[in-house]
């Protein structure tokens, strides 16, 4: 999901290299098996109906990307990253959300992600 082409998670991950490598191989993982995924790489999002979170590690700490199923694919939605009991960003649930909502609403362009 973005703007003028440009992915709102694949701007998050232009300055992390380790992190979008990481990354790259835990999508390339789960789009080679057939669903449902292992709740351990992919699940639902507790108080949350219909977003769900990509899960992987790089560089000392748990990376997320919450998104939502369409039409077949996971449409992300946000970077956010978990370590000892710290979210950031701070409120990424709520950001997760609105963002979805706008998605659905039309305000933001699906933009296909590439490797």
């Amino acid at each position: 999901m973005g703007n003028h082409g440009v992915g709102l998670v694949s701007a998050a991950l232009a300055d992390k290299p380790i992190v979008k490598a990481a990354m790259h191989v835990r999508a390339r993982m789960l789009s080679r098996m057939p669903r449902p995924w292992d709740e351990k790489f992919y699940h639902a999002i507790r108080n949350a109906p219909g977003l769900f979170e990509m899960k992987w590690k790089a560089d000392g700490r748990q990376w997320r990307i919450s998104g939502y199923d369409y039409e077949g694919y996971f449409v992300m939605l946000l970077l956010f990253s978990h370590k000892q009991n710290t979210y950031t960003p701070h409120g990424w649930l709520k950001i997760s959300k609105r963002n979805h909502i706008d998605a659905c609403a039309g305000h933001y362009d699906i933009v296909k992600y590439t490797f």
